[in-house]
């Protein structure tokens, strides 16, 4: 998670309401991908925790006409609420959208949640993937057969970052919420000077 956290006990089109300046704007993410020359792809939504973005699906219809690849980074909690999540999963349906899921000490989910999410994912024709973040290969190892019923293939292994510099560093860039472009990820930022977040957070 990139962004900083923000625990709120308002609904995400309640927060988008009245905090509009926490999200990335549709507009600005079409603007942003329009001005890029490179060839994109592969785009990754994240956040944050990106179902929380009331227009999720519209930024992941947006990323495809730039990308054919689009990936949502998620802890896949919402896969399980399917009466408030149908429309999202339609969409990710259709258009081919990995859901790619943190399964880590950090994000608390459970062997048989997991199971319960793949489950679904697959039933509904859903790609998936398993985002394993640990601190070296045995920790990995340990998590790994947690979930040994998905194919190695399903699988990525992601050496947690101690430092900034060993972030992940996208080929292009993260789009942050005003639109720019930065060309690596950044550690969480203070939320202090007007409650406003600067790191990309779909």
């Amino acid at each position: 998670c990139y962004a900083p956290n923000l625990v709120s006990k308002f609904s995400p089109n309640e927060m988008y309401a009245t905090k509009p300046e926490l999200f990335l704007k549709p507009a600005i993410f079409q603007a942003t991908l329009n001005s890029v020359s490179s060839k994109i792809d592969t785009i990754s939504l994240r956040g944050g925790e990106p179902s929380r973005h009331p227009y999720l699906q519209e930024l992941i219809k947006i990323a495809y006409q730039s990308s054919d690849s689009v990936y949502i980074e998620t802890h896949a909690r919402w896969i399980l609420e399917s009466a408030t999540q149908s429309e999202l999963l339609e969409c990710c349906q259709a258009l081919g959208t990995i859901i790619k899921i943190s399964f880590d000490k950090m994000h608390g989910l459970s062997s048989v949640e997991l199971k319960a999410i793949t489950d679904k994912l697959s039933s509904m024709g859903i790609n998936w993937a398993i985002a394993i973040t640990e601190l070296n290969e045995a920790d990995f190892l340990k998590t790994r057969n947690l979930c040994d019923w998905a194919r190695s293939d399903q699988i990525i292994y992601q050496k947690k970052a101690l430092s900034s510099d060993e972030l992940v560093k996208p080929f292009i860039g993260v789009i942050k919420l005003n639109g720019t472009l930065a060309k690596t990820l950044s550690t969480k930022e203070s939320m202090k000077q007007k409650d406003t977040v600067t790191e990309a957070s779909a």
